[in-house]
């Protein structure tokens, strides 16, 4: 029997471990064909990246143990030893990166956005 020791990704590609669904109603769990799902996870595991004309690796912009956004639709989901993972090329599918801190109470802080690009105009 041969047992799966390492997922690596090729080129551009991501490992995601999805987060798991949430639990509502005093430990109800919602089945997945009635709840939407969560489109958050955690990069489990990076390609190296593509490569460019000079042969140089383009930077994939993640890495693991970062946090996602990810589009609802995309990637391939598997399974290994029970645990669920989603496999996706990171340009077409990621969102963005997710940032989080602890908070105290009246901390009002917003969400920050940053932007790859200058304004435009």
């Amino acid at each position: 029997m041969l047992k799966i020791v390492a997922l690596i990704p090729i080129e551009d590609r991501l490992i995601i471990k999805p987060d798991p669904p949430e639990t509502v109603m005093k430990g109800i769990i919602i089945p997945d064909s009635a709840q939407q799902k969560k489109l958050t996870g955690t990069v489990a595991a990076v390609g190296p990246g593509k490569k460019d004309s000079e042969g140089k690796f383009i930077d994939v912009g993640v890495k693991a143990g970062d946090r996602i956004m990810y589009h609802q639709y995309s990637g391939l989901e598997f399974f290994v030893d029970g645990e669920r993972f989603i496999q996706m090329k990171s340009v077409e599918n990621l969102v963005c990166k997710i940032e989080e801190k602890e908070v105290t109470e009246g901390d009002n802080s917003d969400v920050r956005f940053d932007y790859d690009d200058e304004p435009v105009g």
